[in-house]
């Protein structure tokens, strides 16, 4: 799921590092920026229903 969250995240703009599958600092914080500019719960962490809004959204 991490590498999924990963690419989705570069899809939208927001840069998590590589797409490796590593839930490294980058990807916190991408994921962080993404909630935030959402008005989503700001967690840090990759889950199911994070991954769905972006897919929902365009990534």
């Amino acid at each position: 799921m991490v590498a999924d969250t990963q690419a989705s995240l570069l899809r939208l703009g927001y840069n998590p590092g590589p797409v490796d599958g590593v839930m490294g600092p980058g990807t916190r914080q991408a994921i962080s920026n993404y909630q935030y500019a959402w008005g989503l719960p700001v967690t840090g962490s990759p889950s199911p229903q994070l991954l769905d809004h972006m897919r929902r959204h365009g990534g």
